[in-house]
């Protein structure tokens, strides 16, 4: 019921370092909790990053948060190799199991976390209200957020945004496609002189581009002020933000705690020893349904690492905002709908195995 990237690349490599470079032999001081608080460390750091508002910080944040995810497996590792058990096994109840809970409840908080502070710094454009000029080829949809940084402002404390709107009707424009949505950010532009390059900058996107620029607006951001008066009615609320991402906690919470309840029960039904051979069959015949099949299935990509990885992505290719969005309705629809089918699953098959 684990994420793919766990199943064919995280586990499997973990599994490698201990089995070629054997890691517990040459580290027996080196316990599977030391390894979990080794990686919460690396999730505290990783905050740092991952809310900068630079790409390439951010990108780094998120090779460190899958630093963090390999860890998270090789202590796993570590721990059945003192134990000289190569059984996957959860071990509920016992010290380690809650150090391990607390450690991944730690790493998603503080994934959570970076996502909200790095909002709330560059808040997101609100997609009702921006217009895209679509015949500028020189737009890139990769600059399409607010900075809290300049490098042409640095010597005034200031920051510079250009944010440019199209109110032509006659032009085919289609506001509800979100490749039609676009903020061109010149933070770092080549500027020699304040006064000078937002006029030639704008020159330039005009001069290629067979689109009239309708209105043309100018705004300065001081450090003090992240989002200006005149763009509080583009840019998405504080409060908006927060619901936001508190919605994908919220459901990043609730895969955790009933993919770890139905794993818990699929791992007594169907993992625990059989005392007949009747029982064993049924085991078996449970295991192979359709339906056991599809519930597991729909659980890998479902399970809160496996939404952790596809955040960790959405971060490292700057579509973070759309991610949320997207997969909000969606989402709930696919978490619940899979928890539904889950536990009338189990209640019908726990009688029989009982």
């Amino acid at each position: 019921m684990v994420g793919h990237i766990i199943h064919y690349i995280r586990a499997p490599l973990a599994e490698h370092v201990e089995q070629t470079l054997h890691f517990t032999d040459h580290f027996p001081y080196i316990s599977s909790n030391t390894v979990s608080f080794f990686h919460c460390f690396l999730s505290l750091i990783s905050i740092k990053f991952l809310s900068n508002n630079l790409l390439t910080h951010r990108q780094v944040g998120v090779i460190l948060f899958l630093i963090r995810n390999f860890l998270d497996c090789l202590d796993g590792v570590v721990y059945r190799a003192h134990l000289k058990n190569k059984r996957y096994k959860s071990y509920y109840g016992s010290f380690g199991y809650y150090v391990d809970a607390l450690s991944d409840i730690i790493g998603g908080t503080c994934l959570i976390l970076s996502c909200l502070f790095y909002f709330f710094k560059n808040p997101p454009f609100c997609t009702s209200n921006i217009t895209l000029l679509s015949r500028l080829p020189s737009l890139s949809r990769t600059t399409r957020t607010v900075s809290s940084t300049s490098t042409s402002s640095e010597a005034n404390g200031t920051d510079t945004i250009l944010v440019l709107t199209n109110n032509d009707p006659k032009l085919d424009i289609y506001p509800e496609n979100d490749d039609y949505q676009t903020i061109t950010n010149i933070r770092h532009s080549p500027l020699s002189s304040p006064t000078l390059s937002l006029t030639n900058h704008l020159n330039n996107l005009s001069s290629r581009s067979s689109t009239l620029l309708s209105t043309t607006t100018v705004v300065q951001q001081t450090q003090s002020q992240l989002v200006p008066l005149g763009l509080q009615s583009v840019v998405e609320s504080k409060e908006t933000i927060f619901l936001t991402v508190l919605a994908f906690a919220l459901r990043y919470s609730l895969s955790a705690i009933f993919w770890d309840r139905s794993l818990r029960w699929y791992e007594y039904l169907l993992d625990s020893p059989a005392s007949t051979v009747t029982q064993q069959a049924l085991q078996l015949s449970i295991l192979h349904s359709p339906l056991t099949i599809v519930i597991m299935f729909l659980w890998r990509y479902l399970c809160a690492l496996s939404i952790q990885d596809y955040l960790l992505l959405a971060i490292f290719i700057n579509r973070t905002w759309e991610f949320l969005i997207k997969t909000n309705q969606i989402g709930w629809f696919a978490i619940i709908l899979t928890i539904i089918f889950t536990e009338l699953h189990i209640n019908e098959v726990y009688p029989l195995h009982s």
